[in-house]
Formats: structure tokens, sequence, C-alpha cells
């Protein structure tokens, strides 16, 4: 019984990590045209858009930019689509 434990142990926490790593499409969409609404404030930066993948209905939404309030280094890198040969998948804006 023990050994039946660690074996699904093992398999649960396999699967865990295996589920955490990028969603790859075959083709990556079309960039989409955005209004960018007034600054509300000089400081602000602007966060492009970006894409949220749903595990559920394995697709991948966009998520319209923002206006935000600088981090400490005060630089923002926008996101990008990352093609690799099993096909593209979405690398997350960050603040640098």
């Amino acid at each position: 019984m023990k050994k039946f434990r660690l074996i699904l142990i093992i398999f649960a926490a396999s699967f865990g990590v295996i589920s955490c790593g990028p969603a790859y499409v075959g083709v990556a969409p079309a960039n989409t045209v955005i209004v960018r609404p007034a600054q509300p404030n000089v400081r602000y930066v602007w966060r492009d858009g970006d894409w949220r993948y749903n595990r559920k209905t394995r697709q991948y939404n966009y998520r319209n930019g923002y206006w935000a309030a600088p981090q400490r280094s005060g630089v923002y890198q926008s996101g990008f689509w990352r093609n690799t040969p099993r096909g593209s998948y979405w690398v997350p804006g960050r603040w640098r």
C-alpha cells in the first residue's frame, strides 16, 4: 500500500509540473488594432495588451492594454510570441 501511495504521489507531482509549461499554438493570432485612451498621468506607462491561455477551452484570449504606474525599475518590456519547432507560445510582458 505504501508503494502505491508513493507511485501516486510521484505521478501527481509530475503531472503538476508538466501542466505548468507553455501552451503551444500552430499559428500565433493576428495583431489587433487597439485605441489607446488618454494618459491619466505623465508618469504612467502604457502596458500593451497580452494573451492569456485558458486551459479549459484550450485557447488564448486577448486582454486589453492599460496605463499603469511604473514599478521600481520603470521599464516595461512588452510580451511577444515566441516561435519554436513545437509551435508558438506567448511570453508575457514584465517590468525590468
